[in-house]
């Protein structure tokens, strides 16, 4: 059976989340949509023009390396210019997997890092972190927040991605796990927030832990679709990888990475109290979080059915 295509409507008025303009801090973010952690694979120069010419049509302007080293002095520049101006804070986005609780663990800013990664995604964020903390050493003002899991309008990276696919009926299986999350307006306020606090400062912002289990059933209870079942992480770990090697020789992605099921099973626990208490946070409750989101994914056209919890 063929898979239809959905064209999100045209974006009207952006949610609050996504409209910080009015933040006198410089917020910054570091994705590791372009960076691989570990050796460099044989094929990379040949999948960095791939890339350019998939996404934007044309030949790559500048080599891997050479892009490496004039982000390196476009980031430098911009910081110093940030300085001269008298920009009184810097507050970088990190990502609350950096904190890297061992299993079991409600991890907090205090946390000692369990000594390995669960995800390139996790070490690459890792390692941007500490590009902050060289700035703040240098004597750059900076704030880190590190965010957990986000829910809410306008989010569609990978927890928005995930719930759409599910709701629209493309996942055939989940995996069960434990995950920290945050509501998108928290995240936005924790940053206007942010700005008035002391350098060096981390703070992890996180509503609930909640299970794999609660998020899709209560989902698909707004959307009016069977939730799909939950099989074993395993089963899963082999799924994930067949996926993974279809994406590559078809050049898409995979419904479920390897990396993904790691992350579940191990678990994602992380407390927001300090943030709660220090930037006064009063955090949204995940299921309205959650119900927010359906009703945004609707009127962005990205869902097949009109979600039972609109009426």
């Amino acid at each position: 059976m063929g898979r239809a295509r959905l064209k999100p409507k045209p974006h009207g008025a952006m949610p609050p989340a996504q409209s910080l303009r009015a933040v006198r801090a410089v917020i910054f973010d570091v994705y590791g949509t372009l960076l691989e952690v570990g050796p460099t694979p044989p094929d990379a120069d040949a999948r960095w023009t791939t890339l350019f010419r998939e996404t934007l049509g044309v030949a790559p302007p500048l080599s891997r390396e050479a892009f490496a080293d004039r982000a390196n002095e476009i980031i430098a520049r911009e910081h110093g210019a940030a300085r001269r101006r008298g920009i009184a804070k810097l507050v970088y986005t990190s990502t609350a997997l950096v904190v890297g609780e061992p299993r079991g663990v409600l991890g907090t800013e205090e946390t000692p890092h369990r000594g390995y990664y669960l995800s390139r995604y996790e070490k690459a964020k890792a390692l941007a972190e500490r590009v902050a903390e060289e700035y703040l050493a240098a004597g750059l003002p900076v704030v880190i927040l590190r965010p957990a899991a986000v829910l809410g309008p306008g989010d569609l990276k990978t927890t928005g991605r995930t719930l759409i696919e599910v709701l629209n009926r493309r996942v055939p299986a989940l995996v069960r796990g434990v995950l920290s999350v945050a509501d998108i307006d928290d995240v936005a306020e924790a940053h206007l927030a942010a700005e008035t606090r002391l350098p060096g400062e981390r703070y992890i912002v996180a509503a609930a832990v909640v299970t794999a289990e609660e998020i899709f059933t209560e989902a698909c209870r707004l959307a009016g679709v069977r939730r799909p079942p939950f099989v074993p992480a395993p089963a899963a770990h082999v799924f994930a990888a067949l996926e993974e090697l279809r994406a590559r020789l078809t050049g898409g992605r995979p419904m479920l990475a390897r990396e993904t099921v790691r992350l579940l099973a191990h678990g994602f626990r992380v407390d927001g109290a300090k943030a709660a208490r220090e930037l006064g946070l009063r955090y949204r409750p995940w299921r309205d979080s959650l119900r927010r989101a359906v009703g945004w994914y609707w009127e962005q056209g990205l869902l097949r059915h009109r979600p039972s919890v609109l009426g």
